[in-house]
């Protein structure tokens, strides 16, 4: 298994992961207008990196992380009738803002691989930030999935290797070549051959975003 934390040209556009709803079906699902997504956005109540934008065939198209987008709306929509705009933008940007927890409380509440987060992470702090709990919550869902055959690859990582890229706005991918898996931490593209087959692709900044709103 081979590991690489550096951008690289763009061959094709991979997917965001599993549960990715476009703005169309989202505005329909939702039962909300084009005006009023983009008007939070401005707003502040929508992160703007949650508007994934990738090419289509007639041209453009905005995706989101349905796992995210989603229960913000409804707090949104549960909110506005008590809260003002400036009360609630305060209410998510405090959400997002913490960089760390406990890691009693990220063992206790996070699904996470504990022989992994022992392995790669410094058991004798107490805390842990959220892009490390993030990159191992990935990996460990990697793990969980059936990809065993590269694991005690996987056991061998350098997570700060890894957290040298912008978590929020990377993906970690598995791509298996001939027999053997590569787990890559990138930003956007990455070059292959035809040889190289995409398994499994997570987006992290939704991942990390998911567990700060699930252990706050």
């Amino acid at each position: 298994m081979k590991q690489c934390s550096t951008m690289m040209i763009m061959y094709k556009t991979l997917l965001w992961g599993e549960n990715m709803i476009s703005k169309k079906d989202l505005l329909k699902k939702m039962n909300i207008s084009y005006g009023q997504l983009y008007r939070w956005k401005r707003e502040e109540l929508i992160p703007e990196e949650w508007f994934v934008k990738t090419s289509a065939p007639t041209g453009q198209e905005t995706y989101f992380d349905e796992n995210l987008i989603i229960p913000r709306i409804n707090k949104i929509l549960g909110l506005k009738d008590e809260y003002s705009i400036e009360e609630q933008r305060e209410m998510f940007k405090g959400t997002a803002s913490k960089e760390s927890i406990s890691v009693t409380s990220a063992i206790r509440l996070a699904d996470i691989d504990l022989n992994l987060l022992k392995n790669l992470f410094d058991m004798k702090r107490d805390f842990i930030t959220y892009d490390e709990l993030t990159i191992i919550d990935a990996l460990s869902v990697i793990k969980d999935e059936g990809y065993a055959d590269g694991y005690e690859e996987i056991l061998r990582i350098d997570l700060n290797k890894f957290l040298q890229i912008d978590i929020d706005n990377s993906w970690l991918s598995l791509f298996r070549v001939d027999d053997e898996l590569i787990v890559l931490c990138h930003s956007k593209g990455l070059v292959f051959g035809k040889e190289a087959e995409l398994v499994k692709t997570i987006y992290l900044g939704s991942l990390k975003q998911s567990l700060i709103e699930k252990l706050s």
